[in-house]
């Protein structure tokens, strides 16, 4: 179980955080689970129990998300702000060291925390998101975030959350649907269902995207080569090109990736491909060479999404995570190893 806990940013906004306590003095770092754009806390609300037994775990609503407040200045919705909120979350809550694990926009977070804070992460999960972002991903977000109004139903909000994600995840069905709009929604007070987001987020990231400008994005990532990382890429992502996922682990000699595949048969299995990147002998080779194998992504325990939703979002990576947390214990934290064993229940 959580608690809600609040903290004001320097700049005076109310910012709201779930703390999961973990065990009494627990030996690995806390987990600092980051949401994307239009998200808040309860999408990590099943990988953040199931971490919390073994560590302390915070999820914090960014601003203008969730609980927290609303930003008076819709300027201020951008990555730079963001960022100062999660250090000074961290500072609030007492923790110096974090494994951090981030879906699209709290996964750029990740990668920002590791340039900002050296020393802070003891590792990074990034979910869907690297330092190159496909465009053909942003102008869909651009489509549809802050152009919803109100739902007369949750029924009718989960028809929206299938019309605007339903890409990414076409095996969902209605009950799916439905969770996915309790996590993205709230209730209006009176009657009503609306994005549970300040719509003005939309104005910043409209004019130029969800990135900051670099010469080179891949800048962004040097400061993870000393930090053990896991990459995730659904299939269906158009956020997180193959390519981009191809070339992160030869920027990092301690990162790892794993990718779901659509297989061309029938089986309603999907298939993750588990590749961990090592340093070649020959010190002058660019690239790395890569270890891999191809296994059935089967046999979760119950809580965990089943294989027949693999898509490209967060309910599958936290499921992928999770397995990868029982099996390796992810937070001293050291990539899986080449052969990427099924969990059995």
């Amino acid at each position: 179980m959580w608690t809600t806990r609040s903290y004001v940013s320097s700049d005076g906004l109310a910012l709201s955080y779930r703390d999961y306590p973990g065990p009494p003095s627990p030996a690995l770092p806390p987990a600092l689970c980051l949401p994307g754009l239009t998200r808040n806390a309860r999408d990590f609300e099943a990988l953040a129990t199931e971490l919390a037994r073994s560590r302390r775990v915070l999820s914090p609503d960014l601003r203008g998300r969730g609980q927290s407040a609303y930003d008076p200045n819709a300027a201020n919705y951008h990555p730079g702000t963001y960022l100062r909120d999660v250090v000074e979350l961290l500072a609030h809550a007492g923790v110096p060291r974090v494994l951090a694990i981030g879906t699209s926009l709290g996964g750029l977070l990740t990668i920002l925390l590791a340039g900002a804070k050296p020393g802070l992460l003891s590792g990074a999960v990034l979910n869907d998101i690297g330092p190159v972002i496909d465009e053909a991903g942003l102008a869909r977000i651009r489509g549809y975030v802050g152009k919803s109004g109100a739902f007369a139903s949750w029924r009718e909000a989960a028809e929206a959350c299938r019309a605007a994600n339903g890409a990414a995840f076409p095996d969902y069905g209605d009950a799916d649907w439905l969770a996915f709009a309790r996590r993205a929604c709230a209730e209006i007070a009176g009657g009503g269902v609306r994005f549970d987001y300040d719509p003005r987020i939309a104005e910043p990231f409209a004019g130029s995207g969800a990135a900051p400008a670099a010469a080179d994005p891949w800048l962004l990532w040097a400061p993870l080569a000393s930090v053990p990382t896991l990459v995730i890429r659904g299939a269906t992502s158009d956020i997180l090109s193959e390519a981009t996922l191809a070339a992160s682990p030869t920027r990092s000699r301690r990162s790892s990736r794993i990718a779901a595949t659509r297989p061309r048969s029938t089986s309603p299995k999907r298939l993750l491909r588990f590749e961990r990147s090592r340093r070649s002998a020959d010190p002058s080779r660019r690239a790395s060479a890569y270890s891999s194998s191809i296994v059935p992504f089967t046999s979760m325990r119950t809580w965990l999404v089943p294989p027949s939703k693999l898509g490209a979002g967060a309910d599958s990576a936290f499921a992928i995570i999770a397995m990868s947390a029982r099996m390796y214990g992810i937070g001293g934290w050291k990539p899986p190893p080449p052969t990427f064993t099924v969990i059995r229940p």
